[in-house]
């Protein structure tokens, strides 16, 4: 069996080197040739066939005025191959800080031109960018032909203390083929001379500076293949440059997201201030000792917090035991109180409890005379404490201790400051470091005022005044 098979192991092996090494010389090594030739012949070409036209040539002019806005002409010379209808022209707008935070420019489109003709165009925002779209979509051209783009922005320079820099992404990234010439030409105010300036080529993010300048008084040029950005300072003080107060708006109107929980916050404040905030006492203060009104302890750690809490319900059952309803024994090892030692007996009925205490009462025993301490837990449902903790709010109403409704504010203003404190995270993620500051900050005060919504009534702001 073993004889007969060996010899098609083999062809089989011999087979698959034979495919490998004609593969290899019939794809591979060709795709090697090719990477050495690769822009000059077939880079260019490839794209020109795969997406029907080419850049020729991509010239900018940049006019800065003393005013810090500066004006554009773009001047970009194109080969249909194949019918189109035009083409996309993506400005960057948008920008991120080392936070992370936007800084967007205003640009202004004031005129394009196809040939020198007026031609269709279509602006609109498209992510960070302004695209500008030309040409008309009922109608296709073909061959060599010129678009001129003018537009003016504004909120774009860069400032210190000794220099203005104009830092300008001068062709942009975003185009579908290579551009395979590019030049600009920066021309400042009379008299105001470039001192340093430097150019970046290649794609987004790239360091490289393959590019050449020229400087003749107050105009810097650059030319390159492909991509290009550019840098260059001029002497601070000839240039307007924005106050502290237009830098605060700007950044406010970019990050307009972090001003969202800042205006939640003011309207949290002012809704409190008038719903929420205790009445003032002026009078002179005399400390008491017992509690006010003879309320039972849940009543007054309840009315001293603003809301009950679960710690406190452990108050009621020391109390119910203080005013004779029920005893607590100690069975088994009396050196080692462990749950399961006490007894909870029932010594007489809670008829005359209030409505939380008898709720309490009525969950501890459920008809029996007695009850282990450890058992208290698996008889009291989070549901049956929700049940006593409103039973308490609503008697420090009724007894006009909180205005009324007070609770119910205090449970909207909590549910305010959930989303904030929720979209925080994905803010600091996403947005910047600003907005996920803001939605932190102002999501936490608003829980505090949330918390802090109920409001005592005159006779309450006399018990807590006196009660020290």
């Amino acid at each position: 069996m073993s004889v007969l098979t060996r010899p098609k192991k083999m062809f089989r092996f011999f087979s698959g080197v034979i495919a490998s090494i004609f593969l290899l010389v019939v794809f591979v090594l060709p795709a090697q040739a090719l990477e050495y030739d690769r822009y000059d012949y077939f880079e260019d070409d490839m794209y020109v066939d795969l997406y029907g036209w080419s850049i020729d040539h991509f010239d900018s002019e940049i006019e800065v005025r003393e005013d810090a806005s500066f004006l554009v002409t773009e001047t970009i010379d194109v080969t249909f191959n194949a019918e189109k209808h035009g083409i996309y022209r993506d400005i960057p707008v948008v920008y991120r800080d080392h936070l992370g935070n936007r800084q967007t420019i205003d640009l202004n489109v004031q005129g394009v031109l196809l040939d020198g003709e007026e031609v269709q165009v279509d602006i609109y925002k498209s992510g960070g960018d302004r695209t500008i779209k030309i040409g008309n979509p009922s109608l296709t051209i073909t061959g060599e032909h010129e678009y001129t783009i003018v537009y003016e922005v504004e909120r774009a320079l860069l400032y210190s203390d000794t220099a203005t820099t104009l830092y300008w992404n001068v062709t942009g990234t975003d185009w579908e083929v290579p551009i395979n010439e590019s030049s600009t030409a920066i021309i400042f105010p009379d008299g105001l001379m470039p001192t340093q300036w430097s150019c970046y080529t290649g794609a987004y993010g790239s360091t490289s500076q393959d590019c050449g300048s020229a400087q003749d008084d107050n105009i810097i040029a650059f030319a390159t293949d492909g991509f290009m950005t550019v840098s260059v300072d001029v002497p601070a003080g000839v240039i307007w440059r924005p106050t502290s107060l237009d830098r605060v708006l700007w950044f406010l109107m970019d990050n307009w997201a972090g001003v969202i929980p800042l205006m939640a916050l003011c309207a949290m404040f002012f809704w409190w201030t008038r719903a929420g905030r205790d009445p003032k006492r002026n009078d002179t203060i005399i400390a008491q000792y017992d509690p006010p009104d003879g309320l039972w302890a849940v009543y007054v750690g309840s009315f001293l917090s603003h809301q009950p809490s679960q710690r406190l319900l452990s108050s009621m059952v020391i109390q119910l035991a203080s005013k004779g309803y029920l005893d607590m024994d100690v069975k088994g090892n009396t050196k080692k109180k462990h749950p399961g030692n006490i007894t909870i007996i029932k010594k007489k009925e809670g008829d005359d409890l209030d409505e939380a205490h008898k709720l309490l009462f009525d969950l501890l025993f459920k008809k029996k005379t007695e009850v282990k301490l450890n058992k208290v837990k698996n008889r009291i449902l989070p549901s049956d404490v929700t049940k006593i903790k409103r039973a308490i709010t609503r008697k420090l109403v009724d007894d006009g201790y909180f205005v009324r409704g007070s609770f119910i504010r205090q449970v909207v203003g909590i549910l305010i400051s959930f989303p904030f404190l929720f979209f925080s995270p994905m803010a600091f993620a996403f947005i910047g470091l600003f907005v996920g500051i803001a939605c932190v900050i102002c999501g936490a005060l608003m829980l505090v005022l949330g918390l802090l919504m109920p409001k005592v009534t005159p006779h309450g702001a006399e018990v807590r005044y006196f009660w020290v």
